[in-house]
C-alpha cells in the first residue's frame, strides 16, 4: 500500500517498510522515552535481532507492517501496523507510534489512523479494529477518541 498518490493533499501518507527504513526503526526501537507511551518493557535491540523481526515484518503475509511519511518531505516518521488479524471475524488490532520526537502533537497520527482505518474496512473488508492503551497515555486517548 502506498498512498502518497491518492493522498497526495493529505499531511502524511502510508507505504511499505523496507529495508532502508531498518536504521530509523532500529533507533526508535531504543528510545526509552518512546516506549513509555507504547505499553511495553523498554529493552535494548541489537542491531542483528532488529533486522530478523524487521525481515520477518516486511514478508508477514497475516499483517500489514507501514511506514508513516511526510507528504512534504517524503520523511519517515513513525509506522502504523494492523496486528492480530482475525479474517474469519474480520477483525485487527492497530498499533501506532511517531518515533520522531518532533513529529508528534501535529496530527500525523490521527491522519494516518484515518487512512489506515480507510484501508481496513474498504480493501481489507475488515469489520472491527481495536487497540489498547495506557490510561496515562492521554495524548494518544485524545487521538482515538
Amino acid at each position: 500500500m502506498n498512498t502518497a498518490d491518492t493522498a497526495a493533499s493529505a499531511p502524511v501518507y502510508l507505504r511499505a517498510l523496507t529495508l532502508d527504513d531498518l536504521p530509523r526503526v532500529l533507533q526508535w526501537h531504543n528510545d526509552r522515552s518512546l516506549y513509555a507511551t507504547l505499553g511495553d518493557l523498554f529493552r535494548f535491540v541489537a542491531r542483528e535481532t532488529e533486522e530478523e523481526w524487521f525481515r520477518h515484518i516486511i514478508e508477514a503475509r497475516d499483517q500489514v507492517n507501514l511506514a508513516i511519511c511526510v507528504t512534504a518531505t517524503n520523511e519517515h516518521i513513525g509506522n502504523i501496523y494492523l496486528r492480530e488479524l482475525e479474517w474469519t471475524s474480520r477483525r485487527g488490532e492497530l498499533h501506532v507510534f511517531i518515533g520522531s520526537g518532533s513529529h508528534r502533537g501535529q496530527g500525523y497520527g490521527s491522519e494516518a489512523i484515518a487512512q489506515l482505518l480507510a484501508y481496513a474496512f474498504k480493501d481489507l473488508g475488515l469489520r472491527r479494529v481495536f487497540l489498547q492503551v495506557l490510561a496515562e497515555n492521554t495524548s494518544a486517548i485524545n487521538v482515538y477518541n
